[in-house]
């Protein structure tokens, strides 16, 4: 088995072949480096940012901005070409194995754990009599703008974001009702 990655200066294409013979038929597009691989270690003449290129074009889903190493890019690029079909598209079997599988959805009903939704008619109570942040910080100045008895609404217009008010909430600086 041999993989083909040409990598231009724009595009990535990646192909599985089974013979030298095979591959050196598709014509190399100008400007653009092609790497012959037969083995994981291929690819370590590779440096970082073209990994990092070549493995978000295999990989589906959100781009990577940085691999962890140098080492594991590379595991994770075998990985992946070893699920390509000689398209350069994932190989029928991944995709068999996928279909089976049924698909989660997130149930959008329920609001996220993690963020509290507070209407902006609710009032603020301050809880500390010292602004607990550390001084000089941006934090420090939004707390500062806090005012018992300003709405929700007030302390945005004010300046204080919302991911503010919900840490501050959390952990007990202000209370909101």
């Amino acid at each position: 088995m041999l993989y083909i990655i040409d990598v231009g200066n724009v595009n990535v294409a990646a192909r599985r072949h089974e013979t030298f013979e095979e591959a050196d038929a598709v014509p190399v597009p100008p400007n653009t480096r092609r790497v012959q691989v037969r083995e994981e270690p291929d690819l370590d003449t590779l440096d970082n940012p073209t990994l990092l290129r070549i493995y978000n074009h295999l990989k589906t889903g959100k781009p990577v901005v940085k691999l962890e190493s140098h080492v594991k890019g590379i595991r994770s690029i075998w990985g992946l070409l070893g699920k390509l079909g000689p398209d350069g598209a994932p190989s029928r079997d991944l995709e068999s194995i996928l279909e089976g599988q049924p698909k989660v959805e997130q149930d959008k009903s329920k609001p996220n754990k993690r963020t509290k939704k507070y209407g902006t008619d609710l009032r603020i109570t301050l809880l500390v009599k010292k602004n607990p942040k550390r001084p000089a910080t941006k934090a420090f100045t939004a707390f500062a703008l806090y005012r018992t008895g300003m709405t929700i609404g007030e302390a945005l217009a004010a300046g204080v974001s919302k991911g503010d008010i919900s840490w501050d909430v959390r952990h007990k600086f202000i209370s909101v009702e």
